[in-house]
C-alpha cells in the first residue's frame, strides 16, 4: 500500500469533486456520537420536558417511567436513575449534573400511547440517545462537507472495489484540543476491512487546514470529542 504524502493530500484536498453518490453513503457524519444536547441545558433541567424535544413527547398519554442511563464503551452501562414522573428526582438531577463534556446517555422512557391507526392505548417506549456538547462546538474552518469529501476523496480506491455486503458501520473517534489540534484518534470497531479503517485514521490525523477548538459557556476554550462515521450506515 502506497505512503499518503503531505503533497498528495493537499493536491487532492484542491481537487475534490465527488459526484459518485454510492462512494457518499460510506463516510456519512461527522460530529458527536449521539444527538447533541447542550451543558447550559443539562443544567436548566428539571423536568423532562427540558431534555426531549416536543414531537418526542406529543403522543404521551400517560408517563409510567423515566430513566437516565449512562453510555458505556457505546454501550448502556447499569449506572442509571429512575422516576415515574415528568419532574426529575433529587438523583436525577444529580445524575445529569455530574455529565461531562462528550459524555453520553440515554433517557428509557416508558410511556402510555393512542395507536393512530386503530386508537387503541398502548405500552411503548421511548429511548432517545443524547451526547452533552459545549455552548460552542469544535468545528474544521472548511466546513464538515469539505472535511467529509476530503476523507473519500483520499480513500476513493480503497471503497471502490470492496464486497458492500462484508461492509460493517464503524465509527472513527477524535478529540479537539484547546489549542484546535487533533489526538486521541481510535477506532471503536472495525469495518471489517483492516485498509480501510487504517487508511481513515491516517487521513484524519493529517487533514490539512484548522480546528476551531471548542468553547464553554464562559467562552473558555475546551476539549471536544467528535466522531466519524464511516463504512454503511449503522446505529
Amino acid at each position: 500500500q502506497t505512503q499518503i504524502t503531505e503533497k498528495d493530500l493537499a493536491f487532492n484536498f484542491m481537487h475534490t469533486n465527488i459526484d459518485n453518490n454510492e462512494l457518499a453513503k460510506f463516510i456519512y457524519d461527522i460530529g458527536p456520537r449521539f444527538s447533541p444536547i447542550k451543558m447550559s441545558a443539562i443544567k436548566k433541567a428539571n423536568s423532562i420536558k427540558d431534555i426531549l424535544d416536543d414531537n418526542q413527547l406529543n403522543n404521551v398519554k400517560e408517563l409510567k417511567s423515566v430513566s437516565f442511563r449512562l453510555m458505556k464503551n457505546d454501550k448502556r452501562s447499569e449506572l442509571q436513575e429512575i422516576g415515574t414522573t415528568s419532574t426529575l428526582t433529587k438523583s436525577q438531577l444529580t445524575f445529569i449534573n455530574s455529565l461531562t463534556y462528550s459524555t453520553s446517555f440515554v433517557v428509557e422512557t416508558e410511556y402510555v400511547q393512542k395507536n393512530p391507526q386503530c386508537g387503541k392505548l398502548e405500552l411503548t417506549t421511548l429511548t432517545p440517545h443524547y451526547t452533552v456538547v459545549p455552548e460552542v462546538q469544535a468545528e474544521y474552518e472548511g466546513g464538515k462537507e469539505s472535511l467529509m469529501e476530503f476523507l473519500r476523496e483520499n480513500s476513493l480506491e480503497l471503497w471502490k472495489d470492496i464486497d458492500e455486503k462484508e461492509l460493517q458501520p464503524a465509527k472513527l473517534f477524535f478529540t479537539v484540543t484547546k489549542s484546535g489540534a487533533i489526538s486521541n484518534i481510535y477506532l471503536d470497531r472495525t469495518s471489517n476491512f483492516p485498509k480501510i479503517d487504517k487508511r481513515m485514521k491516517e487521513l484524519l490525523s493529517k487533514v490539512p487546514g484548522n480546528w476551531n477548538s471548542a468553547t464553554n459557556s464562559l467562552g473558555e476554550k475546551i476539549y471536544q470529542e467528535l466522531v466519524v462515521s464511516f463504512g454503511l450506515m449503522g446505529c
